[in-house]
């Protein structure tokens, strides 16, 4: 762990370190590169599981029978569905305090105009489909017509709910765990492709800078630079993001080049002796 922190702080500011490692394999920068993604999407797994892990422990499945009304009957037939009630019927969201102020609107008669977000709801059920997802990701389910009529009462969800009890604790918990090593393994997995693939215009403009100094940079040296300078840009992302910050385009390959050029234009054309019998 002591080398890792080494290693930071050495790709943030050691012109040095960059005279060292620019020749070294191009798998070293990429293993490193492997260590701190998988750290970040394990953060990001472990604060979500965090966030998920109390509600086993919380009476979530009676707050569900308790947020389905009392006279509220809904029957799909013949790919359309159906209410006795009044429409557009506004069941009330109870199950989460940071989500919107609805958690199903029933308008069978389109009368309602705008999607989800407009009307503060996880779910729009129109006649013929239902509408979920964001503002820039919803998406329309149909039903399907050949399927059998089905009735749901508040006592149908109440049945629902008692057969599955006894599995939500341990489902939440252990489900909640194997999908967050999932998400660690092919999170951390795709994070580091597209990384890699990302760093080679950094690397191709490192590469046009290297042409015009001397000793000349190779390519691979190039790309080599730009995989240790990414590392503590991607650590600044990734706290940045944490507060909801986002880099507009291109700005993560300006900071990686600044931090790159910093280091470079330090580097003698020869490897300090200190530096290479301290590594």
């Amino acid at each position: 762990m002591r080398h890792l922190f080494h290693i930071i702080r050495s790709t943030l500011y050691d012109p040095a370190f960059y005279a060292i490692v620019r020749k070294e394999p191009l798998g070293t920068g990429i293993r490193w590169n492997a260590i701190l993604g998988f750290i970040g999407v394990g953060l990001i797994a472990a604060l979500l599981y965090g966030a998920t892990l109390p509600s086993a422990f919380s009476p979530f499945v009676d707050s569900v029978v308790a947020s389905y009304p009392d006279d509220l009957i809904v029957v799909v037939a013949g790919g359309e569905v159906s209410i006795n009630q009044p429409q557009p019927y506004y069941i009330k969201n109870t199950l989460f305090k940071d989500g919107p102020e609805n958690l199903i609107i029933f308008d069978g008669e389109d009368t309602l105009k705008g999607g989800t977000k407009e009307h503060s709801t996880l779910v729009i059920v129109k006649k013929t489909h239902l509408i979920t997802g964001e503002e820039n990701s919803e998406r329309a389910t149909h039903f399907d017509p050949k399927a059998a009529t089905t009735t749901v009462t508040k006592a149908d969800v109440a049945r629902i709910a008692e057969a599955v009890r006894p599995y939500f604790k341990p489902l939440v918990i252990l489900g909640g765990l194997f999908v967050s090593m999932l998400f660690v393994v092919f999170g951390g997995g795709t994070w580091l492709l597209f990384h890699l693939i990302y760093l080679a215009l950094p690397g191709l403009l490192m590469y046009l800078y290297g042409r015009f100094r001397s000793p000349q940079m190779e390519f691979k040296e190039s790309y080599v630079v730009a995989l240790y300078a990414g590392i503590p840009v991607a650590i600044l992302t990734f706290i940045a993001a944490r507060f909801d910050l986002h880099w507009p385009v291109f700005i993560y390959t300006l900071f990686v080049m600044l931090v790159a050029l910093v280091n470079l234009t330090q580097i003698a054309n020869r490897v300090p002796e200190e530096f290479s019998r301290e590594n």
